[in-house]
């Protein structure tokens, strides 16, 4: 994938391209947005144009550089993503993963004049992982571009938000998904202390369907996202604490489906922890 064909993102793939041939490219990015939005691939083609030799801004797709970044297998282009350690349930980004990140972008590139690092699950870096990031993110070398992929940005440390730029990727499909009603509807139904009957009876339609559930959790994850931004309808209802709380119940709920846990009681027992 190339940016030509992406659908949806015209005005931000605009900016980025404006950067890279105006060579004022920023040296970290936070890419966000639900976990239906193929986020990594947007960065694979970020990492396309700005690498490839034929086509400068755009990628080619076909050149060595491109498919060398597509199967992620180029010498200057680093890819890190959460892992479960022993004897815990959870995936996180590690302190030892970011240290040997920020060790390779110390060095030259090997093949070209940049250093580019992908984070997938930026959301879930530990809090020394995130302090060391912070020290490359400062001083970053020359020619380096970093960029996070997070569903949720405003979970991680107002520092590292503070040094990257922002862009919000959009679904390669136009429209909300039609259960971003029934998200935002449970979201203020535990806010307000709803009996868990009737959070039960709003969440039925999910079944034992993991595809129905993770739409639904990106859903409830973006309510909470607008609400942290004040953009939510009765915002002032919801503590920031309460809103970080939240998206870890999320988070949690959506590890045990990837790990085949049953999705009616992973996405029930998340109710419960929201709900107290």
């Amino acid at each position: 994938m190339i940016f030509s064909d992406i659908e949806n993102n015209d005005k931000l793939i605009n900016d980025l391209q404006t950067a890279i041939n105006n060579d004022s490219v920023h040296h970290a990015y936070i890419f966000e947005g639900p976990g239906s939005v193929d986020k990594k691939s947007f960065a694979k083609a970020f990492t396309k144009a700005l690498l490839c030799q034929k086509e400068k801004g755009k990628g080619c797709g076909i050149c060595d550089v491109c498919r060398k970044t597509q199967n992620e297998n180029h010498i200057d282009v680093t890819f890190l993503e959460g892992t479960v350690a022993e004897g815990r349930h959870h995936k996180s980004v590690k302190d030892e993963g970011i240290e040997m990140l920020c060790s390779r972008l110390q060095k030259k590139p090997f093949e070209g004049n940049r250093n580019i690092a992908i984070i997938c699950d930026a959301d879930i870096m530990s809090a020394r992982a995130a302090n060391r990031l912070l020290k490359t993110l400062e001083e970053p070398p020359l020619g380096t571009v970093i960029m996070l992929l997070s569903e949720n940005p405003e979970v991680l440390p107002k520092t590292i938000l503070s040094r990257c730029v922002r862009c919000r990727v959009a679904g390669y499909e136009e429209g909300a998904s039609p259960l971003k009603g029934k998200a935002e509807e449970t979201v203020y139904m535990l806010v307000e202390k709803a009996p868990f009957y009737k959070l039960k009876k709003n969440i039925d339609f999910i079944g034992k369907d993991p595809d129905k559930a993770g739409e639904f959790l990106d859903c409830m994850e973006e309510t909470y996202g607008e609400l942290i931004r004040g953009k939510g309808c009765r915002s002032e209802l919801f503590e920031k604490e309460y809103i970080y709380d939240a998206v870890s119940a999320i988070e949690k709920a959506k590890a045990e489906i990837r790990k085949k846990t049953s999705v009616d009681y992973a996405v029930k027992k998340m109710i419960l922890e929201i709900g107290g």
